[in-house]
């Protein structure tokens, strides 16, 4: 998985000041542990393409699965995401 910030720029720095204002906490989580420290461990473990929690961060995939050579399991094209082709 590739990890981006999102593109949104006013959400980018909404979040970031609250970042700043929270001491790196998570601005979405009511409680301040390792867990809600920014990237969250719920980001931190997911396994799937998709936003963060509050919208900070995403990940894509690297690779299209259908571009993976069925012999030797070697990406042979770089995977374009919906947000890329935008």
């Amino acid at each position: 998985m590739k990890i981006k910030v999102s593109d949104n720029k006013e959400l980018v720095a909404e979040i970031r000041q609250k970042l700043k204002d929270n001491d790196n906490y998570c601005p979405c989580r009511l409680t301040k542990n390792e867990d809600t420290k920014c990237p969250c461990k719920e980001f931190r473990e997911q396994s799937e393409p998709g936003e963060c929690h509050c919208g900070l961060y995403y990940k894509e995939l690297k690779y299209d699965i259908r571009s993976i050579d069925s012999e030797s399991n070697v990406p042979t094209e770089t995977y374009k995401t919906e947000r890329e082709k935008i």
